[in-house]
């Protein structure tokens, strides 16, 4: 069956930070942090109060569960690192303006150049990012529709975000473009639109997909597999799947510490 833990998460005198930075960004970022701080204080700034009433409640609600809310439940993680989507949104609802004074005018400076510094941000990662994905096209173009892929990111660390587990699911665009079919796949969790039947649940699951290094053929039935995609150093694949693989491994396509193996022949 499927996990439905609840689990609560980070303490709730960390969670406000937690907050301000997943407006735009998961990463800490002392920049991207002052932007956000900036855009939200200039209407306070400007004479603007909380409007009483729906606004407000929609405002406090938030809050609540931005504070108490699970972090993960019903087998989905980031619960409430995902309503900081709507911070700015509520923010700017739940505000109604003042008498503006010209003393209080020159604050309004504060947002346009608040959007600039976070979107200048976000454009310089995305340039970092693009130089460090080049390639990944090639790992595309080997695999083949219908094909089964096995994700095996030993290495998910992006320096261009940077972030800890930026490519722990970065397989998946193989499936989204190329037709494979990739596990961990996302059909394991209840919330999906299409799910994995009960008794048809594969040996790779949510766990299996955060630890690689713990490979073994026969307990995740590798023999189902055509491919195997690695990131990491020519010492973890060795280690990991190519030692434990008793069925020939042939590399179909590599692109810095990308390998996509293709499996060949096996011992009968």
């Amino acid at each position: 069956s499927v996990a439905t833990e609840v689990v609560f998460g980070r303490p709730v005198w960390v969670r406000p930070l937690d907050a301000l930075m997943n407006v735009g960004t998961w990463h800490f970022s002392l920049v991207h942090l002052g932007a956000t701080l900036a855009a939200f204080s200039a209407p306070v700034l400007m004479g603007f109060t909380v409007a009483p009433g729906p606004a407000r409640a929609m405002l406090i609600a938030l809050a609540l569960q931005l504070a108490f809310g699970p972090a993960s439940a019903v087998g989905t993680g980031f619960l409430s690192d995902r309503f900081a989507l709507y911070i700015a949104a509520i923010w700017a609802l739940a505000l109604r303006p003042g008498p503006l004074a010209p003393a209080r005018a020159r604050f309004a400076a504060i947002l346009p150049l608040a959007a600039f510094v976070a979107l200048g941000l976000h454009l310089w990662r995305i340039e970092a990012f693009r130089r460090e994905d080049r390639g990944f096209d090639a790992i595309l173009a080997a695999v083949r529709p219908g094909e089964r892929v096995l994700n095996l990111a030993f290495d998910k660390w992006s320096h261009a975000i940077p972030m800890e587990n930026h490519y722990i699911h970065w397989a998946h665009w193989l499936q989204s473009e190329r037709g494979a079919f990739v596990d961990f796949n996302f059909a394991y969790f209840p919330p999906q639109v299409v799910r994995f039947r009960l008794d048809r649940i594969p040996p790779v699951r949510d766990a299996q997909g955060w630890s690689p290094q713990l490979f073994d053929w026969t307990s995740w039935d590798g023999a189902r597999y055509d491919l195997f995609l690695t990131r990491g150093t020519q010492e973890q694949k060795q280690q990991f799947l190519l030692s434990r693989s008793p069925c020939a491994l042939d590399v179909a396509a590599q692109v810095g510490e990308w390998t996509l193996y293709r499996k060949g022949a096996c011992p009968r």
